[in-house]
């Protein structure tokens, strides 16, 4: 068996001006995103990639082949609007209501007019093919640093 964790990012340190960069947002706005998310901030001011897209996209692990194209700022509705050919309000709205006729990929609110949505996952539904399996979000309870518990409900039955 083999050690696939070495072809997985565990880390990425960024400066805040990537950051906004990456966001494609302002710094107050990325500010008060970074904070209501809890996101690693590490020494010298600088935040943690990896650890920002476990916790906006529920993505836990990266391949390092893919960081610089992760890496890349994420679309704003007017991008995604503009590359599908509609008016940005039809995007909004689409991604508000999840309306199915649209089947938007999930988008992240940064803040009350500020949504952005992940560069791959766009590509994704333009070309009608389900994301890499890496890009799907995890569900489940969630636990320290953001791993997945596992055999909750089972523990839970046991105690009760």
């Amino acid at each position: 068996m083999g050690h696939n964790a070495s072809i997985y990012a565990t880390t990425h340190p960024v400066t805040r001006s990537d950051l906004n960069r990456h966001l494609a947002a302002s710094a107050p706005v990325v500010m008060t995103y970074i904070e209501k998310i809890q996101c690693r901030v590490l020494p010298g001011d600088r935040v943690d990639l990896v650890d920002l897209w476990r916790r906006m996209w529920g993505i836990d692990q990266v391949p390092i082949a893919m960081v610089a194209v992760m890496k890349r700022p994420l679309l704003t509705v007017d991008h995604v609007a503009e590359l599908v050919n509609v008016t940005s309000h039809t995007i909004r709205r689409a991604g508000n209501t999840l309306d199915p006729k649209w089947n938007l990929p999930e988008h992240v609110d940064l803040g009350s007019r500020v949504r952005r949505y992940l560069p791959l996952h766009i590509h994704s539904w333009i070309n009608r093919s389900a994301p890499e399996p890496w890009l799907v979000r995890r569900r489940g309870p969630l636990g320290p640093m953001g791993l997945i518990l596992k055999n909750t409900k089972s523990e839970l039955r046991r105690g009760a």
